[in-house]
């Protein structure tokens, strides 16, 4: 090929012009994203049957479902949450489930579950994006005006967007016709509930009457029931006992903005958010971009009272970090560009060097298109790691050319090529090798780990290509010997010199002190992403469960006041009870916050932070979380990483209380950790309803016929549709006033109505009126946290939890994304060391040898010893992308080391003598691999000292590789030759003398 290469030049020059070409092309083409989607997928069962119980739901529908659901492949958890009238099943996948097979695979698991009817059930997948990509407020006006605006023309705008995904929206009060019955009004007029919801149901409908002949055609007839105003919605006939009522004297009817289940306000105003987020591979940026488009038009709307802006744009973020990391791996190649032209003395060999990073960069760009893999941090910034690693092979080719013109080759090009290129393969293959086992990862490491490797191996291997092919193509325009500068070329021979001279004491040290730094690596605290400060404080909260939806906007205002006065932030952002459009009312959390408040500076934020914590924690009857905001880098799986949680469960409700107090007091005692119930007090009280049987009996009146009433009286429900003043509005039936239960009529058999204090009696019990399942069972989870505020010993408590005194139908295990974390990294280790057996069993078939494996590998401790130094040094933490840079070493340093043991291996295979040959080798071998290292350093460097968006993700993997290249560059240029002379004895008396390796031709 290198000889084809060469005699073919124009054809050669086309074909890298050509690839070149198509990756360029390619990267037009790349979904755009923040980070790799590494949530996993969740199949969620919304199931809403406002006429049944919790118990008839429980085993009507909820229990063959979850049995039914456990038998997909790819479940982890099925958790239930059942209450009267509604439930919710939430399916846990394992990570990167593909989320189109889940939603087929369970959809048909589902066909035909139980008694259930279909409109009961919503099936759906949730997954992507954790978070928004833009987040659009809109404020002033009315409530009612925000809503429509957002409902009717905003939504519809924004979902025609290409890219765009889901909506989500918060804040919406629409106007709506309230009609609220009178408990005492009905009874006096025998009315029930259900004949007045039945009478209030055809509102605003349009019903068949048949079909009409009128001459030649036949026309169907309808009966329009379309209300127009406030009175002729009063004016509606409702039959009673005695005849008809007007609905005007059984109930209030009135025009009201009527708040929904969530509530949002910016800078202490009322608003409207809408959460855009991404279709899978949608691009974020050229969708950001689109709604700021059009976002722009609603803006310049004159005589409009209402503001559109965007109050949070994730883009912004992923903009600014491509374009941070792109300017590193500018300035990387521009001063590696400059230290090689110092080297090499001349331009012409140094552009034909620097040419290898970009080309190699761009037809790398083609096979993530062919691939599916996205332009995310990760990916590029595995491109910006390999970018160092790129001109490493070109440079010993060069190098080899510039031997072999120096002995006077009349042929360079193609001789220098052929004496390195086999060892060139090799070591690129090595470092190839290392990256395999990551495409074998599983979950939450396959995610973040997988795509870098990707980026790495394809844009090494495109590096390899034009090392062999273009860079001595380059070479043939210089017909003088390149005499450039080796610095430090005399020192170093010297100090080769003396420990050549006391090699044992050398190999002792070495060894000590790279044990003791590898050892010291258990100080590094760990974690997924690595965490970071901000100009922003997130206050995360939960309220009591019994609340109602008035009575919770309260208390979130007045922790809002609260934060407020803690300092002076730029701007307060308050959302809470978020419910997407398309949920079931089973999933809105109207006790749930957020308030997130930016400050001018990270230290105004810091202070504030401290100031928060003091004053929110003697608040009364509310749980909250404050911290740092995640930026759009570590939300993803910021404090989640360190959740860690027991779920407990029981065979019923009541024995669950009792699991949850015994146990709590054990796992206190024993571990000293702090255990609270995942959520707050209140959804254990229930208003029970016993029925007086023999009353009921003596009426005629069924369980069944009253249990419905109670429903349809409690039950506030949209009944119709009403266009009041030219505008579509719902019509509401509110639920009877609960201090008027024991008012509300109930028909018997004879035709009168009874009142429901004379068939049952109510009272305040323990009865649950939510049960929750996990896996099928009565559970409760309970977060865990170190009493000093620390992460919780997850080690201690594996081994503690067995030991519970637990009944036999009662038991315990630990969940939460603290584990995920745990097994990600130990998927890693064992990543690391199958990287190293496959690149001890290439070397050693490269070279015929089991000696020589370990001389080449031994670098790789010394590396990941200078890894660690750095980390600590840094106080950087062992973290996902430290622990790439980790792996990352083991392929770079072993490169130095193979391209030094080679050229001693020529030369004794030729019959010099071992010292000779590894002085010779070590004065040849010294600038290439000098010029590696610093290429490669200095395209780390500007990522390990930039700031801007995403700086804690590419500094602790910058900062690992620069410690790690420097230790094993001084252990590759000093250990490695004395290790080489050590063995030779055992290899004298094992072979007899030294074979010519199978992959090396002539110099």
């Amino acid at each position: 090929m290198i000889r084809l290469a060469l005699e073919r030049r124009i054809s050669t020059a086309i074909a890298c012009i050509a690839f070149v070409a198509l990756g360029t092309f390619s990267l037009l083409r790349l979904p755009v994203a923040l980070l790799p989607t590494v949530e996993r997928p969740r199949f969620v069962v919304d199931i809403k049957s406002p006429d049944r119980s919790l118990d008839q739901l429980t085993t009507g529908l909820v229990e063959p479902i979850e049995q039914r659901l456990a038998a997909l492949g790819s479940v982890r958890s099925i958790r239930s949450e059942v209450r009267d009238g509604a439930a919710r099943i939430i399916v846990e996948t394992d990570w990167q489930t593909d989320p189109d097979e889940l939603q087929i695979d369970a959809t048909r698991r589902l066909e035909s579950v139980g008694d259930f009817r279909p409109q009961e059930m919503v099936l759906r997948v949730i997954g992507g994006d954790p978070e928004p990509t833009v987040e659009v407020a809109v404020s002033g006006g009315s409530g009612a005006e925000r809503t429509l605006f957002v409902e009717k023309t905003l939504v519809p705008q924004l979902a025609r967007l290409s890219g765009a995904g889901r909506i989500e929206l918060a804040g919406l009060t629409p106007a709506r016709v309230v009609i609220r019955p009178r408990a005492a009004a009905l009874a006096a007029q025998n009315v029930t509930p259900s004949q007045l919801a039945t009478a209030v149901s055809r509102i605003g409908q349009t019903v068949g009457a048949g079909r009409l002949r009128e001459g030649a055609n036949i026309r169907p007839v309808v009966i329009s029931h379309e209300a127009t105003s406030l009175e002729a919605i009063g004016n509606l006939m409702v039959p009673t006992v005695a005849g008809a009522a007007p609905l005007s004297g059984l109930a209030s009817i009135s025009l009201e903005e009527v708040p929904g289940d969530s509530s949002f306000r910016i800078d202490g105003r009322d608003a409207v958010l809408v959460r855009v987020y991404r279709s899978p591979r949608a691009n974020a940026v050229t969708l950001a971009r689109s709604i700021r488009d059009d976002l722009s038009a609603f803006a310049s709307r004159p005589g409009s009272q209402l503001k559109v802006a965007i109050v949070v744009d994730r883009s912004v973020q992923v903009v600014s970090a491509l374009r941070e990391l792109a300017i590193g791996a500018f300035l990387g190649i521009l001063i590696g560009t400059l230290v090689l032209r110092y080297m090499l003395g001349r331009w012409t060999p140094t552009m034909s060097l620097a040419l290898v990073i970009p080309a190699s960069v761009l037809s790398s760009f083609a096979m993530f298109h062919a691939f599916g893999i996205p332009l995310d941090v990760v990916s590029l910034a595995g491109l910006t790691l390999a970018g160092g690693m790129l001109v490493d092979n070109s440079i010993v080719v060069l190098e080899s050319i510039e031997t072999a013109r120096t002995r006077g080759s009349r042929n360079a090009p193609l001789d220098g090529t052929l004496a390195i290129a086999k060892a060139v393969i090799a070591s690129c293959i090595t470092t190839l090798i290392v990256f395999l086992p990551l495409f074998y990862l599983r979950g939450l490491a396959r995610a973040f780990f997988a795509e870098q490797a990707f980026a790495i191996v394809s844009c090494l291997g495109a590096s390899l290509l034009f090392s062999l092919t273009l860079t001595p193509l380059l070479a043939r325009h210089s017909s003088e010997a390149v005499k450039g500068a080796s610095p430090g070329l005399q020192l170093y021979l010297s100090l080769l010199e003396r420990l050549l001279a006391s090699p044992a004491m050398a190999i002792t040290v070495g060894v000590i002190v790279a044990a003791a730094a590898i050892a010291a690596g258990v100080l590094l605290p760990r974690e997924l992403i690595p965490s970071s400060s901000s100009n922003a404080v997130r206050v995360e909260y939960e309220l009591r469960r019994d609340l109602s939806r008035e009575e919770a906007e309260r208390r979130g205002r007045a922790l809002e006041r609260i934060a407020v006065g803690a300092g002076r932030p730029r701007s307060v952002y308050a959302l809470r009870g978020v419910n997407p459009r398309d949920a079931a009312e089973s999933e809105v959390e109207v006790f749930r916050g957020r308030l997130e408040l930016r400050y001018d500076s990270s230290a105004a934020a810091a202070q504030a932070l401290g100031e928060l914590r003091k004053r929110l924690s003697g608040v009364a009857d509310v749980r909250t979380k404050v911290g740092w905001a995640p930026n759009a880098f570590t939300e993803l799986l910021g404090e989640e990483s360190r959740n860690i949680q027991v779920i407990l469960s029981a065979s019923d409700a009541t024995r669950l209380h009792g699991t949850v107090a015994r146990l709590t007091k054990q796992l206190n005692e024993r571990l000293g950790v702090i255990v609270t119930p995942e959520r707050m007090g209140g959804a254990d009280n229930a208003v029970a309803i016993v029925w007086d049987d023999a009353r009921l009996a003596q009426l005629g009146i069924s369980r069944d016929a009253v249990e419905q009433e109670t429903r349809t009286a409690l039950t506030p429900r949209v009944i119709g549709r009403a266009r009041i003043s030219g505008t579509e509005t719902d019509v509401m039936l509110e639920r009877i006033a609960p201090s008027d239960l024991g008012l509300i009529p109930v028909a018997s058999v004879q035709g009168r109505v009874v009142p429901f204090s004379a068939l049952a009696s109510a009272s305040l019990t323990a009865l649950s009126a939510t049960l929750v399942r996990e896996d099928q069972r009565t559970s409760m989870r309970l977060d865990i946290t170190a009493a000093d505020g620390g992460e919780p010993d997850i080690a201690a408590l594996q081994r503690e939890l067995p030991r519970l005194p637990l009944l036999p139908e009662e038991s315990a295990r630990l969940a939460g994304e603290a584990l995920e974390v745990k097994d990600a990294f130990t998927q890693l280790r064992l990543a690391f060391v199958l990287s190293l057996i496959l690149m001890f069993l290439t070397i050693a078939g490269a070279y015929e040898s089991l000696v020589l494996p370990p001389l080449i590998m031994v670098a790789v401790p010394f590396a990941t010893a200078g890894g660690v130094v750095a980390l600590l040094i840094t106080r950087q933490s062992l973290n996902v992308m430290s622990f790439i840079g980790l792996i990352l070493l083991g392929g770079i340093v072993v490169n130095h080391t193979i391209v030094l043991l080679d050229r001693m291996e020529q030369l004794r295979a030729t019959g010099v003598d071992e010292d000779d040959a590894v002085r010779a080798a070590a004065r040849e071998r010294y600038r290439p691999i000098l010029m590696t290292t610093l290429t490669t350093l200095i395209g780390m460097l500007p990522l390990a000292i930039m700031g801007g968006d995403g700086v804690e993700l590419r500094r602790a993997l910058s900062i690992t590789v620069i410690g790690g290249l420097v230790t094993s560059t001084f252990a590759s240029l000093l250990l490695i030759p004395l290790l080489h002379r050590a063995v030779e004895p055992f290899r004298r008396r094992a072979g007899g003398k030294v074979r010519e390796t199978g992959w090396n031709t002539a110099e």
